[in-house]
């Protein structure tokens, strides 16, 4: 972890301790990258998740007559799939 207050002044410089100190202000430099642009990629499709479902219809909750009791394990779980989809990308 970075410490500001290292190399203190009037000490030696030790490479080992400045060889951290550029470790971790690297690391912080690369976390800081990562999360800014993550954040922006999720708000990017946050923002254009509605624009992609106004298009689907309402699904009908009635079987037909081609329905079988065999069908229903199916339906739900890819039901419950598409809401953990629509969860994940905070629909």
């Amino acid at each position: 972890m970075f410490d500001p207050n290292l190399p203190q002044a009037t000490t030696e410089i030790d490479a080992v301790e400045m060889r951290g100190q550029l470790n971790a202000l690297n690391d912080d430099i690369q976390t800081r990258s990562t999360v800014t642009l993550m954040n922006a990629t999720v708000a990017n499709a946050v923002s254009t998740t509605s624009a992609n479902c106004n298009s689907v219809g309402t699904l009908g909750m009635s079987a037909d007559s081609s329905y079988s009791q065999g069908q229903h394990p199916g339906c739900h779980e890819q039901a419950g799939r598409t809401h953990r989809r629509a969860k994940a990308v905070g629909f």
